[in-house]
């Protein structure tokens, strides 16, 4: 957890989630705001027992095993409380986005899952791409259009590529429009003079010519993408322009 008065500089931090939930692993935290609850919640994957996560499928050649997303919530944003003995919602990398009344996620490769409430009760859907090589992924709405940022392992370089979706429309018929890319290496921290070579699935152990894990933030009217470099070697953050 970093807080900061601006988005270009962390000035604290403190954990916000009990770092013994769920086995020592925690990543890919994801937060929404819930109006009506007057709460925030935040998913985030881990290891997770079979009767928490083995009720939800596996997807491609790259199984999710142990690894799924769970819920927490929290009236402050300094501590996240996970939902007592709840079943994990959907597979890893889970990004959730509210739109018509639902509560939407897109996790890892590309699977829609949507809930009425957000926390519980998540349907599954379509996958947005017929590709399981989709890594990382980061969403906004943007009017009536979902944009997505996301990366594929076996790519060379791995980049950030960009697409939108109509949610006009029932959700099981969503198309995403031809992807385009956004942003590759450039810059030695981020990896651009080391060898230009197809990345593989799991952590970069080593820095690699290659971004990763797009995340994408609107504030005081301008929106910001924060990535990984080198792998995983790096944070950077770049002002994107406006959308067309």
């Amino acid at each position: 957890h970093l807080v900061s008065s601006d988005v270009l500089n962390a000035e604290d931090a403190a954990p916000v989630l009990p770092i013994d939930h769920p086995n020592l692993h925690v990543a890919s935290p994801d937060v929404q705001v819930d109006e009506e609850g007057r709460r925030l919640r935040m998913t985030f994957h881990g290891h997770v027992s079979p009767s928490a996560g083995g009720h939800l499928p596996s997807w491609g050649a790259y199984p999710t095993y142990d690894q799924h997303t769970l819920v927490a919530t929290s009236q402050d944003g300094r501590r996240f409380l996970p939902l007592p003995d709840g079943p994990a919602i959907s597979p890893s990398y889970h990004r959730g986005f509210a739109w018509d009344g639902w509560w939407y996620g897109l996790s890892m490769p590309s699977q829609l899952v949507r809930s009425a409430d957000g926390l519980s009760g998540f349907e599954y859907g379509p996958t947005l791409f017929d590709d399981v090589e989709i890594r990382h992924s980061g969403v906004l709405v943007d009017g009536h259009h979902l944009r997505i940022w996301f990366t594929r392992a076996g790519d060379a370089p791995e980049r950030i590529m960009g697409c939108q979706v109509d949610l006009r429309g029932d959700w099981t018929g969503w198309t995403p429009s031809e992807p385009v890319e956004v942003l590759r290496p450039a810059e030695s921290w981020e990896g651009a003079d080391l060898p230009v070579e197809p990345t593989t699935r799991g952590p970069a152990f080593q820095p690699q010519n290659g971004l990763r894990d797009p995340f994408v933030l609107d504030d005081d009217g301008e929106r910001w993408l924060y990535y990984a470099a080198a792998g995983e070697f790096a944070l950077g953050v770049v002002r994107l322009p406006e959308p067309s």
